[in-house]
């Protein structure tokens, strides 16, 4: 089972004639499934859990349904937050999503700023400004930025501000091609803990609403006193075609809530009624659009923010081909680079890029150079990891882990193994203040991110330095001659945002990705 665990995995599940059966690492994996009903909580132990994924362009904590629809979901499945058991999918939504802008960016700085200078452009591209920044890939950036017109009664076919309005938009289109503006939309992956199915708590989209649920239904219409007056007899003897399926009877409940005269949200009151009549959410088939995956996968749409507990976060941020190299050669594998081959041999055969990404991991930049996504580091702001890096390195570092791991388990250590204790944590104090006297100014001080340094190992030196000067315009930036990146703490309250941000740089740079000139080039080419 050690080998199991080690693999990445907490258990199995085998057939024995016929009979499923499943093996767990530890006891407290398995949960009483009787009753299993309500909202999810830590402290009831009579609600076991399933592993579930989602995919988002905004950071976040813990789910808040006032954000429900706010999303890129077309909410096709009922109101609620949409999670999957398949990672590709929920990375497929982290990976689109717009909200302010700061994914389209011009040399490596957002586009939006750039926008608002009146030295560039005039109240015109303004006005545009929003339709521009909403784009989610280049195709639709062109688009948009090839239909912005300028009213006729601003300024005259022949005039000589239409030229220049004209002309910036053709350059615009240019510096999308040569990859001096680009999209990179955030990207974030949640590991989600849902309620597990215990066969009543879910409607199944795609499945008869059964009698039993039917039941509960009926008891909460009677509680809450709705008396639909389109509903038949067949519906309240269950003979009605509503019942046929999940889909069928959601349709009916979300029509039944909608009020003509007021400006009401019929999907929320739908789900709000079967959250309250002990439904978790709605279970249908991944990729249900078309016809399903083989494999079974289903997603989950889950009414109740108290239902979604996350277990993990992940960001993402691109690599290269040297940096996939470094890292296979470190693993002793070559997964990446033949992705990469497949991926190529694909764009050959004529497929998009969507379905290329989906498959391999790999997409071409408008710069020509491919790039894979992996996942973003930890971030450390006390800048500590060095002294964690210290402290494993010590012969006895084992034995201190064992004898902590025994009491944080709520076993009694022997009056010897007490002593051995205190000494251990006395050499481990010390290491930790003989650290506090180090400097703390290279990158790994506060990265934790071993693929990261295994793809460029430069980058183990990159110094980092806080500053705190208002009257710089800039949040950060990466400094390739001295290999050092730059936070301005006055001009960010998110530190690490800044700082994923400048590492990206730092690999476009590493990397040969297009970055274009400097941007105070603008200065001759954009004045109007």
């Amino acid at each position: 089972m050690s080998k199991v665990r080690e693999a990445g995995y907490d258990g199995l599940v085998g057939y024995d004639e016929g009979v499923k059966y499943i093996a767990v690492m530890s006891p407290g994996q398995l949960k009483d499934a009787y009753e299993n009903t309500g909202a999810f909580s830590t402290s009831n132990d009579n609600i076991r859990f399933r592993q579930v994924y989602h995919g988002s362009p905004a950071s976040f904590g813990h789910f808040d349904h006032a954000f429900t629809g706010t999303g890129e979901g077309a909410q096709a499945y009922g109101w609620g937050t949409y999670v999957t058991e398949v990672k590709g999918i929920a990375r497929k939504y982290a990976a689109i999503g717009i909200k302010r802008g700061n994914h389209i960016t011009y040399d490596g700085e957002p586009l939006s700023p750039v926008l608002d200078n009146e030295y560039y452009f005039d109240e015109v591209w303004r006005i545009w400004k929003r339709q521009l920044l909403s784009s989610t890939d280049v195709d639709s950036l062109k688009r948009n930025i090839s239909s912005v017109y300028m009213d006729g009664r601003t300024a005259s076919a022949y005039s000589g501000r239409r030229k220049a309005f004209e002309r910036q938009k053709q350059e615009l289109l240019s510096d999308i091609d040569a990859g001096r503006i680009r999209i990179e939309p955030p990207r974030h992956l949640y590991t989600v803990e849902i309620p597990e199915d215990n066969g009543m708590n879910y409607l199944y989209w795609d499945r008869p609403v059964s009698t039993e649920q039917q039941g509960k239904i009926f008891l909460q219409l009677r509680k809450e006193r709705f008396f639909f007056p389109e509903a038949t007899a067949e519906f309240w003897s269950g003979r009605s075609h509503v019942w046929n399926s999940g889909k069928e009877f959601y349709g009916f409940l979300d029509y039944m809530f909608m009020n003509p005269d007021q400006d009401t949200d019929s999907q929320r009151l739908a789900s709000g009624f079967l959250s309250r009549a002990g439904f978790t959410g709605i279970d249908y088939p991944a990729e249900c659009s078309t016809g399903g995956r083989a494999d079974g996968a289903r997603n989950y749409v889950i009414f109740s923010e108290a239902d979604l507990k996350i277990t993990a976060h992940e960001r993402f941020r691109f690599i290269g081909e040297k940096g996939a190299s470094r890292l296979d050669r470190s693993e002793g594998a070559s997964l990446r680079l033949e992705n990469l081959a497949v991926a190529r041999e694909m764009e050959k055969s004529g497929k998009d890029a969507g379905t290329i990404k989906a498959a391999t991991g790999w997409e071409r930049g408008a710069d020509s150079k491919w790039r894979y996504e992996t996942a973003d580091f930890e971030y450390h702001p006390a800048g500590d990891l060095g002294y964690s890096r210290l402290l494993e390195k010590q012969s006895w570092h084992g034995e201190l882990e064992n004898l902590l791991d025994r009491q944080i388990e709520g076993e009694t250590l022997s009056e010897a193994e007490w002593k051995r204790f205190e000494e251990l944590t006395e050499l481990a104090t010390g290491l930790k203040e003989q650290d506090a006297l180090r400097e703390r100014i290279y990158l790994d001080d506060y990265v934790k991110d071993d693929e990261l340094f295994q793809a460029y190992p430069e980058m183990k030196r990159t110094r980092l330095e806080f500053v705190d000067l208002p009257s710089a315009d800039y949040c950060g930036g990466y400094l390739h001659p001295d290999n050092r990146i730059v936070i301005n703490i006055f001009r960010t309250d998110d530190v690490r945002s800044v700082l994923a941000h400048e590492i990206q740089h730092a690999i476009q740079t590493m990397e040969g990705f297009a970055r274009g000139s400097n941007p105070g080039s603008l200065k001759t080419r954009w004045r109007m």
